[in-house]
């Protein structure tokens, strides 16, 4: 009863975890309700939400769903993945109750509906059979006769009229009951509650679809961090032999020619040299220096030539060509790897 259109509700599903108890929710009460599948447009194969619920289940994005706190779910769950007989675990009305936990309805319009139209016509239906069979009965009794015909013509429709009117009068009455939230027996608010199932499916494929996609993006993301990590991996073990050699180096010398400018904006930019009377010393290891040069963007062209040309070790040798260049080379791959990391 009620406007169609009304028969909506609002939910929010600010994560995959509500959004799969929405889809819970919304598949246990269509599923159990006689005949919705059939009598919607809007409903999918089975089989299409049997394949999804497989999918959930494979990546245990059931742990902390109605699924795995209420039983009545997982048991009627599992026989539908599992193609079992489910109809003893159907249970319509427990299921939309938990429906009403998980949405707001709306019935603002077909309450409005139900006291302004339906309620009133109801009562005029009742009213006018009673008027009948009253009008019946006072003719019987000043004439104290009544005819086949007239029983057949006139008493059984005034009944009629009357159980109607009641049947209707009743329907509308428990309806606004439940739109008022004053009726609390489950199976009650079921019954006499307006809710579009067309409306229902239509949410319950729209969640679907958006947890296919954060689960395919999630899965970008780990295939993409994974790539990551395995380069990473793979240029820190290429790279090893040259960190080593470079490494065990501290205290160098810088030998400056003719460069002051790249100098002095090392040395305004905070890199681990020091001056000291005998020229620029490096205060901490080669790699140190070398990765703050590829890190605050001095690695320029020529920039491994100048430094085997002007740095020396603690033994006051030229530092090996090839090594810094193999030290230069992994290492810009490597801090490109792990500013992508940082991103993601």
């Amino acid at each position: 009863m009620g406007k169609k259109n009304d028969a909506s509700f609002e939910f929010q599903t600010p994560n995959m975890t509500k959004s799969i108890d929405l889809c819970l929710v919304l598949f246990a009460f269509l599923f159990s309700k006689k005949n919705a599948f059939k009598n919607s447009d809007m409903a999918l194969p089975l089989n299409k939400y049997k394949d999804f619920f497989k999918i959930l289940y494979g990546l245990s994005l059931f742990e902390k769903t109605r699924f795995n706190k209420d039983a009545k779910y997982e048991d009627l769950i599992t026989a539908v993945m599992n193609d079992e007989e489910s109809e003893s675990l159907k249970d319509e009305s427990y299921f939309f109750a938990a429906l009403e936990e998980e949405v707001k309805i709306h019935n603002k319009d077909s309450k409005k509906q139900m006291r302004t139209l339906l309620l009133p016509l109801s009562c005029f239906i009742l009213l006018f059979g009673l008027i009948y069979i009253f009008a019946i009965i006072k003719t019987w009794y000043l004439t104290k006769t009544i005819s086949a015909s007239e029983i057949l013509l006139e008493v059984i429709p005034s009944m009629l009229i009357t159980a109607i009117g009641i049947f209707f009068t009743y329907k509308c009455a428990m309806s606004l009951k439940v739109y008022s939230h004053k009726e609390k027996d489950p199976v009650l608010r079921n019954w006499y509650h307006d809710i579009d199932l067309d409306y229902c499916f239509n949410v319950l494929n729209s969640e679907m679809k958006k947890i296919y996609n954060e689960i395919n993006e999630s899965k970008a993301r780990t295939t993409a961090l994974e790539e990551i990590v395995t380069t990473v991996n793979g240029l820190s073990e290429k790279a090893s032999a040259a960190i080593e050699e470079l490494s065990n180096n501290i205290g160098l010398i810088v030998k400056p020619k003719d460069d002051s400018d790249y100098l002095d904006g090392m040395l305004s930019g905070g890199a681990p040299i020091t001056i000291t009377p005998k020229g620029l010393r490096c205060s901490s290891t080669i790699n140190t220096f070398v990765k703050w040069i590829i890190e605050e963007n001095y690695d320029e062209p020529g920039r491994v030539d100048w430094i085997a040309e002007n740095v020396k070790d603690k033994n006051g040798e030229k530092l090996n060509r090839e090594t810094l260049m193999q030290y230069f080379r992994d290492n810009r791959e490597k801090y490109r790897a792990n500013k992508i990391m940082k991103k993601t």
